[in-house]
């Protein structure tokens, strides 16, 4: 399962895997930050471009990438505050479910189940 945030209106998208938010996303938009990522556990996530965007006079293209971590980045819990809405996610109809998933997962992963 995939996080991902448009900044464009601060919504909130869920992907059932990296795949789909990759496939989603435009490689063009994800450079210029438009998309920003986090894993299950709200773990932030980056592109590792695999091969650049490419931009000419008249043309521009998405170039290919992975989402790979980045532990340098905020948190989905950090983030969630700047939330507007979420995007047709029917495993979490609220801000506060997503919430709620995000702590129970950080509580499993740091004292077990």
């Amino acid at each position: 399962m995939i996080f991902a945030v448009d900044t464009d209106d601060m919504s909130l998208l869920l992907f059932d895997s990296a795949e789909e938010a990759v496939a989603h996303c435009e490689g063009i938009d994800v450079e210029e930050g438009v998309w920003l990522f986090w894993d299950d556990l709200g773990k932030a996530l980056e592109p590792d471009w695999l091969t650049p965007n490419f931009h000419s006079r008249f043309v521009v293209g998405s170039g290919k990438y992975q989402l790979a971590p980045a532990p340098q980045r905020p948190t989905l819990l950090q983030v969630l505050p700047e939330i507007r809405f979420i995007q047709g996610n029917l495993a979490f109809p609220t801000i506060a479910a997503v919430e709620a998933h995000l702590a129970k997962a950080v509580s499993v992963q740091q004292h077990g189940a």
